[in-house]
């Protein structure tokens, strides 16, 4: 019976993190992370990934349609990738390191 003993223990933990893990996404959810491009373009992502807010300054409004849109992608994407990196790592200190898909 000190099996049963160690099972319940073990989905008290996993119950428990599970817990964790709901509590740390509901947090991220709230995140904002931003990046700029060439002080010209400033995107923020919210924890979800979406696209949160643009600001583009006089100066971009003036770039070529081409360098504009690859200013938008590359602010995006950076900040996109702040807010995986953010999420990476709160999520490890609940897992332990173990990754899990989110």
């Amino acid at each position: 019976m000190a099996g049963m003993g160690d099972m319940m223990g073990m989905m008290k933990k996993a119950k428990q993190m599970q817990k964790d893990l709901e509590r740390v996404q509901k947090e991220l959810e709230k995140v904002e992370m931003s990046a700029t491009v060439a002080d010209m373009v400033t995107i923020v992502v919210s924890g979800k990934g979406d696209m949160a807010k643009i600001e583009l300054s006089d100066d971009a409004m003036s770039q070529d349609k081409s360098t504009l849109e690859d200013m938008i992608l590359a602010a995006f994407n950076e900040a996109k990738e702040k807010v995986n990196v953010h999420t990476q790592k709160e999520m490890g200190k609940v897992t332990g390191g173990i990754k899990l898909p989110f």
